[in-house]
């Protein structure tokens, strides 16, 4: 297909060429924040050079690259001292790709002088490293499996049967997911954004999106209240006649639309408004004086 979304290939530092990566038409989350990333899922160092193996190893490689670790849940660990005497400090996608524009291009490796030629290259958090946005993709993505908003076939690991490798679980239609992410995050790489500008869709303003404004519109008068996330879906869930059909994704994108969320919980006075609810509130507030 003419328009399907495809990573270039690229030779490693041994010279061997990586071929391209083509999305199909079934992804697995480590693939799709990859591409959300426009980086190669291949980038890295894997077991028997398998970025798909079904081991502990080849797991804890993937973790790394999407800059989650071992139980993909916890902040970005790829700054863990500070200064570039210590080469975890530098960003993933610069040591472990070797065709990006400032990566090992002109690194001697076998020179004597490679610890200080290492120490000049671009070092958390001055470094802009994908591997942020990855992580918080993942984190979404999982936290839409575990909340059955997403459809995913389950993948155990050949060495531990009993851990659970949410990087491998498989989703149909890959590119509606990264175009749908795209355009609710608003972070994706602008690669990725040019390749989703020519690839046709038959999205058209659909009642999805008038779903979705109506969600947004009602979370945003229950202000007041100062309910949480689960206390106004329960409630939306109560008054579905009122909004018709809409799925639970739908009414996370909606909370989103309205609150400015983060990983963390929520603090006591609740998450801040977005524009433009928030003028809307303190115009409110205003005549309430």
């Amino acid at each position: 297909m003419s328009d399907q979304i495809i990573i270039p290939g690229f030779a490693d530092l041994w010279g061997n060429k990586v071929p391209p990566f083509a999305l199909g038409e079934e992804a697995n989350l480590y693939e799709l924040c990859m591409v959300y990333t426009y980086r190669h899922p291949a980038c890295g160092g894997f077991p028997k050079d398998d970025y798909n193996d079904p081991t502990e190893e080849g797991m804890n490689c993937r973790l790394l690259l999407l800059g989650a670790t071992e139980n993909g849940f916890r902040e970005n660990p790829a700054d863990l001292e500070p200064g570039p005497e210590c080469c975890a400090d530098i960003a993933p996608h610069i040591l472990l790709l070797p065709r990006t524009p400032v990566a090992w291009v002109g690194l001697d490796v076998n020179a004597k002088s490679l610890p200080g030629q290492i120490a000049r290259l671009p070092i958390f958090p001055i470094t802009p490293d994908p591997a942020w946005t990855s992580n918080e993709v993942y984190q979404e993505l999982v936290r839409n499996i575990k909340d059955s908003a997403i459809v995913a076939k389950p993948i155990h690991l050949h060495d531990k049967p009993l851990v659970i490798d949410y990087t491998l679980w498989r989703i149909k239609d890959p590119t509606s997911k990264l175009r749908s992410l795209a355009h609710e995050r608003g972070d994706a790489a602008a690669p990725l954004l040019d390749l989703l500008a020519k690839r046709p869709t038959d999205e058209a303003p659909s009642e999805a999106s008038d779903v979705v404004a109506t969600l947004a519109n009602w979370i945003f008068e229950q202000h007041l209240e100062r309910l949480s996330f689960k206390e106004l879906k329960k409630c939306a869930l109560q008054k579905a006649a009122h909004f018709g059909q809409f799925t639970i994704k739908q009414f996370q994108t909606a909370y989103r639309r309205v609150y400015a969320t983060q990983k963390h919980a929520p603090p006591s006075t609740g998450w801040p408004l977005k524009e433009p609810y928030k003028t809307d509130w303190e115009k409110q507030s205003e005549k309430s004086f």
